[in-house]
């Protein structure tokens, strides 16, 4: 059953695919947040530092769970 989620098809590619992608985006935002306030001088509160990376690794964990799915 998971299987058939990760590989269900969204705008052309795998779930799985896409998740994965969003990952990779949100842990890069929390990595900007980082570098935009040292080298900067806008100042963005690091709570969103935080939020991006709890998102992150949600949506991680959800990607990983449906990605190991596929080799059970």
């Amino acid at each position: 059953m998971l299987r058939d989620i990760a590989y269900s098809i969204v705008f052309g590619f795998p779930l799985v695919l896409w998740l994965g992608l969003a990952t990779i985006t949100l842990f890069s935002g929390a990595l900007s947040v980082v570098a935009i306030n040292k080298y900067t001088k806008m100042n963005i509160p690091f709570e969103w530092h935080m939020r991006l990376a709890g998102a992150g690794m949600a949506v991680g964990f959800i990607h990983a769970v449906l990605a190991i799915s596929v080799y059970l």
